[in-house]
């Protein structure tokens, strides 16, 4: 019997902290991180909602006035009985002693084992702390757990770069300097981002990160051996190229940070992410959002050019695919199940054909996403080509970016509810609570089964007709649906059957449309010319004259009334 689970707030301004601090802790079944923040405002919003065994908190923010120092404070002064550990980097020993008179319970520094940082955390939910032992040993300043050098240079040289693009942003914003200048602030801006990937690049930042994940599922890692992960020094998710300075590390890294935000359906379509937890679907999308980085990263590095990409380019993304299922399911489902990693190849093997064609082979513009995350390439929008580093092609390539993720998570739920829906590890770790029982599950699935064949015979045909295509984004509010033109006439006239039969459909309901109209209206316009000008002034003209008739009735009726009493 598995015991009652430790739930965990995470409070740290670096996503990649918090990422990879949530993978390497999902690890261990008796962890639950709940919920997560950016900010202290954001924090104390979650904590005046939710209640959470222990608050995990870097009070060191890089963009907040308010330092997570003052917000330890508050948070024991308005929940006494909160348990709170720190787990940050900083060395200032003034601080920490402040915050364990306040009644903090732990310190554990960045650079320990994540097995070290689980036991800290077990300790402290059994009402322990994790205070005397770690100052026994970091008492005076030579013993105290330092960062390295490299990693304090790359701070001081990301803070410098970071204080001289804020005036660079801010002449871009300005719609009236000069090209020549615009140019020049441009080309600084691109030296200055050039820059600061190379300081990522050889020296690296402290964060807690799980293993990467696997290339290929031959390396997956086994349960026991990401429970074995070690707080690494190890590169931010978002690692621009020098080819799209700008664009790369703008895509990947705003897809990240939406993906922290909100994942609610906006679409009024069903989909199939639709059935997992939040906390679930967050983990899915960066497995495959980690994964495609990689992918292109590895085309990066084997300088391939832009004529020698694929064809079909929908076939990088079958591996993807069945990697990011493999690490999902081991994560959630292979420890605790019958099935060996072999058996889970096989059965994507068997899979790997219907996903290809119905899922990976209709995603749209996998050619622009490539040559432009690998090349710079301007992107197209309404007819006009704009640079790979103007904000219009930053926002297409995020949104292409995401309807990717999106599509690619719903093709690893496809395989996952058609082969392992009803296992009970699967309902009780992933699906939301609504959709647990299996009347619930056969509801969804048939509702996605008439979502299928809505889209097949009249949203696909409909969508050709019209030169577009659906993408999924993400935005704060949640997932959403977009349309992107482009031109799909060799696709109509390949259309056979009841497609082209909506074509045909629509065509004469075009053509037929506007004429139906014209002559409901004129019927329109007659019938009321009749009702009103005809049998409405013959109603009234009748109306008149039997008011008339009564009138002179009732003059001669008391006429001859007087004069009988003159008589």
């Amino acid at each position: 019997m598995i015991e009652q689970q430790i739930t965990l707030l995470l409070i740290d301004d670096d996503p990649i902290f918090r990422l990879g601090l949530l993978t390497a802790l999902n690890g261990f079944e008796s962890f639950q991180v709940q919920d997560q923040a950016a900010s202290p405002t954001e924090a104390l919003e979650k904590l005046s909602t939710e209640s959470f065994d222990i608050v995990i908190i870097e009070p060191e923010f890089s963009n907040s006035s308010f330092k997570g120092w003052r917000l330890c404070q508050q948070i024991k002064q308005k929940c006494p009985t909160q348990k709170i550990c720190i787990v940050s980097g900083t060395q200032d020993v003034q601080q920490l002693s402040f915050v364990q008179n306040q009644g903090i319970e732990g310190y554990c520094p960045k650079g320990y084992a994540i097995s070290q940082l689980v036991g800290i955390l077990q300790q402290i939910a059994q009402g322990d702390t994790y205070w005397s032992s770690l100052f026994s040993e970091t008492t005076t300043p030579s013993k105290f757990s330092r960062r390295p050098w490299f990693s304090r240079l790359r701070q001081s040289g990301i803070e410098q770069i970071n204080c001289n693009l804020t005036p660079i942003n801010q002449h871009l914003k300005n719609s009236q300097i000069s090209i020549i200048d615009r140019l020049f602030w441009q080309g600084r801006k691109r030296e200055l981002l050039t820059a600061r990937w190379l300081i990522q690049q050889m020296l690296p930042v402290e964060v807690i990160a799980a293993s990467e994940f696997p290339a290929s599922a031959d390396t997956l890692p086994s349960i026991e051996e990401e429970k074995g992960l070690v707080l690494l020094n190890t590169t931010p998710l978002a690692v621009p190229s020098l080819s799209g300075v700008v664009s790369d590390s703008s895509v990947f890294q705003n897809t990240l940070n939406k993906i922290q935000t909100n994942l609610n359906n906006k679409t009024e379509i069903p989909l199939e992410i639709d059935v997992l937890q939040t906390s679930k679907a967050r983990i899915l999308l960066t497995i495959i959002l980690t994964q495609f980085q990689q992918l292109i990263e590895q085309l990066r590095y084997s300088e391939i050019t832009l004529n020698q990409l694929p064809e079909n380019l929908a076939d990088l993304l079958n591996p993807l695919w069945q990697n990011a299922s493999l690490t999902f399911l081991s994560k959630f489902f292979l420890a605790n199940s019958a099935y060996t990693l072999d058996d889970l190849k096989d059965i994507l093997e068997e899979d790997q054909q219907v996903i290809q064609e119905e899922i990976l082979d209709k995603i749209p513009f996998l050619d622009e996403l490539f040559a432009y995350l690998l090349f710079g390439t301007p992107l197209s929008i309404q007819g006009v080509n704009y640079r790979s580093e103007s904000p219009e092609s930053i926002e297409k390539a995020e949104k292409l970016l995401q309807n990717v993720m999106i599509r690619l998570a719903n093709a690893v739920m496809i395989f996952i509810l058609n082969n392992f829906s009803e296992q009970e590890i699967i309902k009780s770790q992933l699906y939301k609570d609504q959709l647990l029982s299996s009347r619930e599950i056969a509801k969804f699935r048939n509702e996605l089964s008439w979502q299928y064949r809505l889209n097949q015979y009249w949203e696909t045909p409909k969508d050709i007709f019209e030169d577009r295509y659906r993408i999924y984004a993400l935005d704060t509010q949640g997932i959403h649906s977009l349309f992107f033109y482009c031109p799909r006439q060799a696709q109509l006239k390949q259309l056979q059957g009841v497609p082209w039969l909506v074509t045909i459909i629509l065509e004469i309901r075009d053509a037929t449309a506007p004429r139906f109209r014209s002559v409901t209206g004129w019927l329109g316009e007659g019938l009321i010319y009749v009702l009103t000008q005809v049998i409405g002034r013959a109603i009234g003209l009748v109306g008149r004259g039997i008011i008339q008739g009564v009138g002179t009735t009732w003059q001669e009726a008391r006429y001859g009334k007087n004069a009988r009493q003159d008589k």
